[in-house]
């Protein structure tokens, strides 16, 4: 049989029906779409053994569409370590946001090598995440300046912490934890952070300054005279009535 020409092949392409061609053109999206969807099945099927479903997870690949619907989805705590521990680091960054996290699971991704993930470990974790003094010790740390940002912003950091991050080579880094070193400083460092050249760190050292100030309660007792007393003005006094003891008012 001899081979056919370029124009037997084209004339036998056309002889092809139109559906038969678009099927054929459609079978490999259409196989790659039943195998997601047995996928997805295999791994929300309360049913399936836990391992099954493990194994699956970390098959899974890069921006497979599942992979995000996992994060959002209440899953049994293996499946989530399984999460936890895949390859992608988007996949772990979305893990980070689940409400459902153990401590020990949160505790492996504000580990996680890669900032990203620690980043959002961290912020989901919110103002109620109980951190080891070892965790503060890492992220303060950090590599990455967004991840301390981050750790500078917690109201539970301890003195020695605070200081720490003081000496940060970011300001907005600094700037974050001023206002809370401001009462353990001397007068040279606290100079130093008026006249610092980040006008972050300089703002918040004025406003720490001024917080700090005393006022006399009597002073603090008059509307506006907070203000005046913490400017140096002298504080207004009341018109003395005349010798005759009435003070004329304007008509």
């Amino acid at each position: 049989m001899t081979d056919m020409t370029a124009s037997e092949v084209t004339a036998a392409a056309a002889a092809v029906p139109p559906a038969e061609r678009r099927a054929e053109a459609l079978r490999p999206e259409v196989a790659a779409g039943e195998v997601r969807e047995r996928r997805r099945k295999e791994v929300l099927d309360p049913s399936a053994p836990l391992e099954v479903r493990r194994r699956v997870i970390a098959q899974l690949e890069k921006g497979d569409p599942l992979l995000r619907e996992l994060a959002y989805t209440a899953l049994p705590e293996a499946l989530v370590d399984a999460l936890i521990a895949h390859p992608w680091a988007r996949v772990r960054g979305d893990a980070a946001e689940r409400i459902d996290l153990t401590v020990v699971q949160r505790r492996r991704l504000l580990r996680d090598p890669r900032s990203e993930v620690r980043l959002m470990a961290l912020h989901f974790g919110g103002p109620e995440l109980v951190l080891e003094e070892a965790d503060v010790d890492r992220l303060v740390a950090d590599p990455t300046i967004i991840v301390r940002e981050e750790v500078a912003r917690r109201s539970d950091l301890s003195k020695e912490h605070v200081i720490s991050l003081l000496g940060d080579v970011s300001g907005s880094v600094r700037a974050q934890v001023v206002g809370r070193a401001w009462p353990h400083l001397d007068e040279a460092a606290r100079a130093a952070l008026l006249a610092d050249r980040h006008s972050g760190i300089r703002a918040a050292a004025v406003l720490a300054r001024d917080v700090a100030r005393p006022v006399r309660p009597a002073v603090a007792s008059r509307p506006g005279a907070v203000g005046a007393e913490r400017a140096g003005s002298p504080t207004p006094q009341p018109p003395m009535p005349p010798a005759g003891g009435v003070i004329a008012l304007p008509a």
